[in-house]
């Protein structure tokens, strides 16, 4: 996402981003299920949470940095101009746009969601994003403060100092200012996009690195149990993202050229409406399914879940065929790149 007007001809990126979606959803999904009493907490739920949580929203920012890096040319201070402004629209219209609804939805329905929203309406907006569209409001930042690379020594240093500000995404003083913790925190992974672009037409399916990546369980077990004396909590986070990210870079470089046309097409059109409204329609499907009485968990997580994905997808393709309603998704969607595929 972040530049999904653009023109995509590595499917693999599509495989990745909705695959990122479908962990995202189903992370929201299961938290508000526990948190309305609908389904109990278990080991192995907050162990799914914990392990998600170390690599899914870093898997969004690396398909960001990459289609960045692919599809725009900013050098100058004009073009930084240009793409400042037409990001501050792209990302911009649909954070404001949706944030408020979830805002309403979450002061109206307080008891259905999985976390409540305790600022004022314009605070929260400016300065503490709700989840999940914190990702847009950091994302505008980083694409802010990044200029494009011209050559793998700029990329190599950005990506050292990247992971350098990592180490102190959760200072005080940083993480007390949301965007600076945030781009602190999610940089390296954005950079990480960037420098794979960079080396794009030697990209294949790796057996070595899927198989390396298959450390993220152990990892993530040790972690759940908070046996990490003898690693840092943020080498740690580091090390599951990376390992995380790697299990589903691997998998959809082996799926590349595998997965039929239609998914690749579906999947580059609906992850955007899907992660935006998502909550939303979750969120309704289980204020209506409470008010009936009803409470059993598979009813709810057969029609939450599908509810989530398709309700989103037919609604954009409503608001699609109506024109003017989808510039609330895509406000750019028609926009010409500056760098060729």
């Amino acid at each position: 996402m972040g530049e999904g007007g653009a023109e995509n001809k590595d499917p693999w990126i599509d495989i990745v981003k909705w695959a990122a979606c479908m962990l995202v959803l189903s992370g929201h999904f299961f938290q508000s299920m526990t948190k309305s009493g609908i389904m109990g907490e278990n080991a192995i739920y907050r162990w799914f949470i914990h392990t998600i949580y170390l690599f899914h929203v870093p898997l969004f920012f690396v398909c960001s940095g990459y289609l960045y890096q692919k599809n725009s040319v900013v050098t100058t201070l004009e073009e930084w101009k240009e793409s400042a402004l037409r990001k501050l629209v792209t990302l911009g219209v649909p954070y404001f746009t949706f944030s408020t609804l979830t805002l309403l939805m979450k002061k109206m329905f307080h008891s259905s969601v999985n976390e409540e929203i305790s600022g004022g309406f314009w605070q929260t907006l400016l300065l503490d994003p709700p989840s999940p569209y914190w990702y847009l409001y950091v994302l505008f930042f980083l694409f802010l403060f990044l200029p494009t690379f011209k050559s793998g020594k700029q990329a190599g240093a950005t990506l050292a100092f990247s992971v350098l500000i990592y180490f102190f995404h959760q200072n005080p003083q940083v993480k007390g200012i949301y965007f600076l913790g945030g781009v602190a925190h999610r940089a390296v992974w954005f950079a990480a996009g960037m420098c794979l672009c960079l080396c794009r037409r030697e990209i294949k399916f790796d057996g070595k690195c899927l198989g390396l990546s298959f450390l993220l369980f152990p990892l993530s077990i040790i972690g759940y149990n908070k046996e990490m004396q003898w690693l840092p909590y943020m080498l740690y986070s580091l090390a599951g993202g990376i390992c995380g990210s790697l299990l589903v870079l691997e998998s959809a470089f082996w799926l590349n050229r595998r997965v039929s046309e239609r998914f690749i097409l579906f999947s580059r059109k609906n992850t955007l409406p899907v992660f935006l409204m998502h909550t939303i329609f979750a969120a309704g499907i289980r204020t209506v399914l409470l008010k009936m009485g009803i409470t059993g968990m598979g009813i709810h997580a057969a029609a939450g879940i599908s509810g989530s994905i398709f309700l989103p997808v037919a609604a954009a393709e409503v608001m699609r065929r109506s024109g003017w309603l989808y510039f609330f998704v895509h406000p750019n969607v028609g926009r010409k790149d500056r760098r060729a595929g």
